[in-house]
């Protein structure tokens, strides 16, 4: 742009140059409509959302022949470049050249650094602590391969048998010598073996009975708020799953009297959930059972229960040691648990225990002879780590059972204060009920009024895991509907807490609940910290002065769908008011701002100011007006210099007129200073915009 039009862009508008700035101003407008344009269509080139990998490529520095440059967006270029001398890291395949160790355990370790905090995941059951010397003997065997019994002899001997037998005997199997079992990489293994297991057993009894294995086909009856893993037994091994529905009486878990419904001469077995994901609950193993002896009694069909322990099986026998559960109910033919969760291991160790052979069918087991000595197997895949395992038989001799109950106590306890604190807001409601006293009728009733309640009793309270489930109290909803619970979760994780929101099972998915798991790591000064935190989020939504209400313009998109979460906050029709809104604002705010008050007082108010409104214009001052804003092209074009000496000319006419009009409007500004100064104006408009 040169800079003479520059001054004729500058300077006050007249009747010889306002078509000049039209003109610009529609140019200039256009040009960055189009800039804009493109920019947004590059960003949101995914259905309306920014595209990383453009901002990246966009982003970089545009250097030339260099060895250290690259503008590829498919690779990675970290920050020691320059202590290494390493190229930028491919993101999609194997680099054609390795870098070195150090440089590839710093590039690894800093990215891994935008994880979560381990100790403020609140959404995981997963144990992430062990001691120093149990993480020690961890470190020095993590390149055992557990299935090699013939190279790790002792690893075998002394880990999967001792362990393993400690099982049976904690849950109570008639027998801990015709116990059964296997080790597991986790609960989700170990449950599709136990379903493997009653498969094949209703199998055998079929033929036996002479009748079709394929017709009607077999089923297994489960709540419908069973984990993933449950439902993928059935659908990976062709098996009809049967979801018994939930509700607010059956305590969102299992309901017994219902399950019974589902169940028929083809029910392979049922899993029956101690300590259900969502809230914690354990299922009525115990009236589950007795429903179906009073099953089999009047039809002769017997059917299974396959125990889902994998958080309850540490945290039952050591908390409720009175609960029955486990194998003192005669129908329970298998359980599993998970060593990586209350079993306090770290993660890739899980266990399936039958409680006696005849439960766990002979041909599922295969007997391997090319490791150089016989071994048998009954899993899922072969070879796995033994340092899990290990780290389970660590904590098995060094807590004992009176270490596991301490702190399965310990966690309940915390469990209860955060429960009762978040009651006692009136903003929440807990849905789960290890902080509710046991209600064994009158004469129990009676007893504790008149004694009082040992608050320190475990015993005292409803059997569960230590889980917090939670939700807006109906009264909250009602006084602030705008408001909504999905906003707790998003305002914690920007406080470095990971609690999830989420939907109740089918039937009860209107029903969001926040979940907390107090494991072993959260103590009770956790949990103070959590409690004011979650305060003090509501109480900022509450507050409509605070800037936490600004998630009110995220509500907005909540009904299009779970994928409206994660669109950009320019997405959709605010995008679209934006740009309407720069067009239109971009030349109006320039034509205001290099405007001249002046001109228009003198060429367009006399106009169009007796004329008002445009209906009473006659056409003769209709075109008045229009000649005098926008001239006809020849008196214009007749006015412009052709040459480089006349351009010069009128340059230096410009500036003259350009400081006479200034001198002027000195003058008259300080003489209005000294009789009106209220009725002082800008020399340049009539507001000032920040640029």
């Amino acid at each position: 742009m040169t800079k003479a039009f520059i001054n004729d862009i500058t300077a006050p508008l007249t009747t010889n140059n306002i078509r000049l700035r039209i003109h610009w101003l529609a140019t200039t407008g256009g040009a960055l409509s189009a800039g804009i344009k493109g920019r947004l269509s590059n960003c949101n080139a995914i259905n309306g959302h920014i595209n990383p990998e453009v901002l990246i490529r966009e982003s970089k520095d545009k250097k030339r022949h260099h060895h250290l440059s690259g503008t590829d967006p498919s690779r990675i270029a970290h920050p020691y470049n320059a202590r290494y001398g390493t190229s930028s890291i491919p993101k999609f395949h194997i680099p054609s050249k390795g870098i070195s160790a150090e440089a590839a355990y710093q590039l690894i370790h800093e990215e891994l650094n935008l994880d979560g905090s381990p100790s403020l995941n609140l959404a995981s059951f997963v144990n992430t602590f062990m001691p120093e010397p149990g993480t020690k003997l961890v470190m020095e065997n993590l390149s055992k391969n557990l299935v090699d019994q013939d190279e790790y002899p002792m690893t075998r001997e002394l880990l999967v048998k001792e362990a393993f037998h400690a099982l049976p005997n904690l849950w109570h199997a008639p027998s801990t010598h015709q116990a059964i079992g296997t080790a597991t990489t986790g609960s989700s293994e170990a449950i599709q073996l136990g379903g493997l297991a009653m498969k094949r057993l209703w199998q055998e009894r079929r033929k036996a009975a002479g009748k079709s294995i394929y017709e009607p086909g077999p089923n297994i009856v489960m709540g419908a708020n069973a984990q993933v893993a449950l439902e993928k037994f059935a659908r990976y091994f062709e098996v009809e799953c049967r979801l018994v529905p939930v509700s607010a009486e059956s305590k969102y878990r299992l309901d017994p009297k219902k399950a019974m419904e589902y169940v028929d001469e083809n029910t392979i077995g049922i899993y029956v959930i101690l300590g259900s994901t969502y809230t914690g609950h354990y299922e009525p193993v115990k009236q589950m059972s007795d429903l179906l002896d009073e099953y089999e009694k009047n039809t002769g069909i017997s059917v299974p229960i396959h125990v889902d322990a994998a958080s309850g099986g540490f945290v039952a026998p050591f908390a409720h040691p009175k609960l029955a559960w486990d194998f003192r109910i005669p129908r329970v033919v298998s359980i599993n648990t998970s060593g990586h969760k209350f079993g306090l291991a770290y993660v890739g160790v899980g266990w399936a225990v039958w409680r006696s052979k005849q439960y766990l069918p002979k041909d599922l087991i295969f007997e391997l002879h090319y490791l150089g000595s016989v071994e048998y197997s009954f899993s899922l895949n072969f070879s796995r780590p033994a340092h899990p395992i290990i780290a389970q038989y660590f904590n098995f001799i060094q807590l004992g059972f009176d270490g596991y109950r301490t702190i399965a106590l310990a966690d309940l306890k915390n469990a209860r204060l955060l429960s009762r604190a978040l009651e006692r807001t009136g903003w929440y409601t807990v849905l789960s009920d290890i902080h509710r006293y046991r209600s064994e009728g009158s004469l129990a009733k009676s007893a504790q009024a008149m004694l009082g309640v040992d608050e320190e009793n475990p015993e005292s309270y409803v059997e569960g895991l230590p889980v917090v489930a939670f939700r807006f109290s109906d009264d909250f909803q009602q006084k602030h509907p705008e408001i909504q619970q999905r906003w707790i979760q998003t305002l914690l994780r920007s406080r470095g807490w990971i609690v999830p929101n989420y939907e109740l099972p089918p039937t009860l998915e209107n029903v969001q609940i926040l979940r907390v798991v107090v494991r072993e790591h959260v103590s009770e000064a956790l949990i103070d910290k959590l409690v004011a935190d979650i305060v003090e989020v509501t109480q900022d939504l509450i507050d409509r002065k605070s800037s936490a209400h600004a998630l009110d313009i995220l509500g907005g998109q909540s009904d299009r769908g779970a994928s409206a979460s994660y669109s950009v906050a320019m997405g959709g029709p605010n995008l679209e008011i934006f740009k309407f809104g720069l067009y239109l604002f971009v030349p109006v705010a320039a034509l205001l701002h290099f405007g001249d008050p002046q001109w228009y007082h003198n060429h367009v108010l006399p106009v169009c100011g007796a004329h008002f409104p445009p209906s009473a214009m006659s056409n003769p001052t209709r075109q008045q007006y229009k000649e005098q804003i926008f001239p006809r092209g020849d008196k214009t074009h007749m006015q412009l210099p052709t040459d480089q000496a006349a351009v010069k000319a009128e340059l230096a006419r410009i500036k003259a007129e350009k400081l006479a009009r200034k001198m002027d409007r000195d003058r008259i500004i300080e003489r209005s200073e000294v009789t009106q100064p209220e009725a002082r104006q800008s020399s340049r408009g009539w507001f000032k915009l920040p640029w």
